[in-house]
């Protein structure tokens, strides 16, 4: 049931009933096979995804999964996760050094404006190319907590 407009009158029904503009889930994953990791960060193919907002101040929060495929490198090479929304990297990292894993990382972050918004990951490794990331299994999905 949608929030009332600006100005109309809050009823019974509408405060027992669940608002289904209150809340946004967005999700992308990586589509491509693999993605060898350099040591510039780099997008990864298909985890970047548009999406509007109708408010400033919008709060979200992200869950990353990043499957690392570290190719036998040594323990001094380690990947490198991030998020950037709207172009702008977010505090935290997803860190991995062994030969293969599964390893996660969240933000929370303050959508500032209003209007459309942009999120992807990137990766990197500290040094050589040995590792990549696997496809359909590197993935985000995050919550916004406004229309």
């Amino acid at each position: 049931m949608p929030l009332p407009a600006a100005g109309n009158r809050i009823t019974a029904d509408l405060l027992a009933a669940l608002a289904n503009n209150s809340l946004q889930f967005i999700g992308s994953a990586q589509t491509t096979a693999t993605i060898g990791m350099t040591t510039t960060a780099q997008d990864l193919t298909g985890t970047s995804l548009t999406f509007t907002t109708t408010y400033p101040s919008t709060k979200m929060t992200i869950w990353a999964c990043y499957d690392i495929d570290m190719q036998s490198a040594g323990a001094s090479v380690i990947f490198v996760g991030t998020c950037l929304v709207d172009g702008t990297g977010q505090a935290g990292e997803a860190h991995q050094t062994v030969v293969r894993s599964t390893c996660f990382q969240e933000w929370i972050t303050t959508l500032a404006s209003s209007g459309s918004h942009t999120v992807k990951l990137q990766g990197k490794v500290t040094s050589g190319t040995t590792g990549q990331t696997q496809g359909t299994h590197t993935k985000w999905h995050a919550l916004v907590f406004g229309p």
